[in-house]
């Protein structure tokens, strides 16, 4: 149940879904999904965690399958993915569309 003395957190451009988790605790807080995509065997999406009880917005996290990873670590990732493959399709193939 939503604190009505607190502003419900509004949802962030990306979020597809959403639902509330440890309802009527300290701890309750909004969970909020974006669109699952899959790609190579991987599944990712982001998520947020609102709390509740004080309006806290919390940090956007991609789920990487069931890991769960911050957005630098993920931009990161994506990074070294791009130049890895780049590298191992030669010099007439390293126009690797992200």
């Amino acid at each position: 149940m939503i604190n009505s003395t607190q502003p419900m957190p509004t949802c962030p451009a990306w979020c597809v879904s959403h639902n509330e988790v440890d309802q009527g605790t300290p701890d309750a807080n909004l969970l909020h999904y974006g669109e699952e995509r899959e790609s190579a065997g991987m599944r990712v999406r982001l998520v947020r965690s609102d709390l509740l009880r004080t309006g806290i917005t919390g940090e956007p996290r991609v789920m990487l399958n069931d890991e769960d990873v911050s957005v630098t670590a993920a931009g990161e990732l994506a990074a070294v993915l791009t130049k890895a493959a780049a590298s191992a399709l030669g010099p007439d193939e390293r126009d690797v569309v992200v």
